[in-house]
């Protein structure tokens, strides 16, 4: 009974799953290589796509043309230009053609129509700048097929072409298959002009490099090579020259607003406040900010001014004893016989008292220090010792550095998607570099 039942299971599985599983495949992929004596070549690729019984609007045909040089991160640039898309009676496809990172991409089928079975598309394409010159010999590296098939390749095959003869015997052939980045050289058929490769699994391909004497493709110029490296990696060489750029932005602004006076030739040693400062001024001053030491200062400043008087109190308690301050004032203070530190100060120790202790003040204090800090650096700037507000001007940095950070991510997504793909830190250490240097130049503002 239980080998009727698997029996039977099994000749289910025969009949039914072929009926509901349509695996698509590329029957043929022959491309044809024509190299001009300028260096572009002209690529043909005939492709056979079987679509089976899905239902689909065309394909996709993705063709890679930014590669990686090492070094630097810098890149070289194979430009690709569409020429027509066409079906095996040169009946013209719809088709649009896209960047995606360093890819071009073809898009190819009516978005209002689907086919399915078997459908031949012809690609005819120009590239430029593929050649690669060596010492002894040029040689044209070509991926022929791509990597990002997500269906498998029966057969291909790859014929290459100079614009002249070419003896034979000084010709070199190098192929390569499997997926990206592997060394696995191709076993299949190879003759003079034409390459057979058979059985390719999605996510493969082949590469064929061929190369070829000296003098049969024109070199350009040291000076244009240098001219092409530089249009391939302007966005780079912009990058890098970025931490150069915020630097002298920034010093720029340094030395013009933020940088201390030149002294005025010998110092005196001065045993007094310089008049018109207050002990908050000249900790502002020195350290761009005021402690709670400076405002302590600033009260027995009060005191010997003979505003207040600071009287020492010993409370017994159970377990020993604790002191505490009594601040008493003496006589009020004037905005014109104060400065206005000094007055802002009296007036937020005492309000409409008479005397206060100085325990009173810890938990209700706090709140005036940054009016008095407000103060203080408006004095400041009043008397001419500040072009602006040293916290304010500081923070303004800050801030500003902080949106570049969060900025540059945005910019980081974009550009390393469109223009480096896999090269983030291309960016992001020019980038990160520039905020460090805003950052530096924030903290010795103004």
């Amino acid at each position: 009974m239980i080998k009727l039942v698997c029996v039977t299971a099994l000749a289910l599985f025969i009949v039914l799953v072929p009926r509901h599983i349509h695996a698509e495949v590329i029957q043929n992929f022959d491309v044809t290589a024509y190299l001009n004596d300028d260096g572009t070549a002209l690529i043909e690729e005939k492709i056979l796509y079987d679509f089976e019984q899905s239902q689909k609007h065309g394909m996709f045909r993705r063709i890679p043309y930014i590669f990686d040089v090492g070094g630097f991160f810098f890149v070289k640039t194979s430009p690709i230009t569409v020429i027509s898309v066409t079906d095996e009676n040169n009946i013209p496809y719809t088709y649009q053609v896209t960047r995606d990172g360093s890819y071009k991409t073809i898009k190819i089928g009516d978005a209002d129509k689907t086919i399915s079975g078997q459908h031949w598309y012809v690609i005819t394409y120009r590239v430029d700048r593929n050649v690669q010159y060596n010492q002894d010999f040029d040689e044209f590296f070509w991926n022929v097929t791509g990597n990002d098939w997500q269906v498998p390749i029966k057969q291909s095959t790859y014929r290459f072409f100079l614009p002249q003869q070419v003896d034979p015997s000084l010709m070199r052939t190098i192929c390569f298959r499997g997926p990206t980045g592997s060394a696995q050289y191709c076993e299949e058929q190879q003759q003079d002009d034409f390459i057979h490769v058979s059985d390719i699994p999605a996510g493969s391909g082949w590469t064929v490099g061929k190369g070829f004497p000296k003098g049969v493709i024109k070199e350009p110029t040291n000076l244009e090579s240098v001219l092409a490296t530089l249009y391939d990696n302007w966005y780079v060489i912009m990058l890098m020259l970025l931490p150069v750029g915020t630097f002298s932005v920034c010093f720029v602004i340094w030395r013009k607003k933020g940088r201390d006076p030149k002294g005025r030739g010998v110092i005196v040693p001065q045993y007094d406040i310089p008049e018109g400062l207050t002990m908050l001024d000249i900790a502002s001053i020195m350290n761009q900010q005021i402690k709670n030491k400076d405002i302590s200062a600033q009260i027995i400043k009060l005191a010997v001014d003979g505003y207040i008087k600071i009287q020492k109190i010993e409370k017994k308690e159970f377990f020993g004893s604790t002191t505490d301050y009594q601040l008493i004032k003496l006589k009020e203070g004037s905005k014109e016989a104060m400065n206005p530190v000094e007055f802002m100060l009296l007036d937020r120790l005492f309000f409409d008292a008479k005397e206060v202790q100085l325990s009173t003040l810890k938990n209700k204090f706090y709140s005036d220090v940054e009016d008095l800090e407000d103060t203080t650096q408006n004095n400041l700037i009043m008397n001419g010792y500040y072009t602006a507000n040293p916290e304010k001007a500081t923070k303004k940095y800050f801030i500003f550095a902080w949106g570049a950070f969060y900025l540059s991510f945005y910019a980081l997504s974009v550009i390393v998607t469109t223009l480096l793909e896999n090269h983030f830190f291309v960016v992001a250490i020019p980038v990160l570099v520039s905020i460090v240097i805003i950052l530096i130049f924030g903290y010795l503002m103004p």
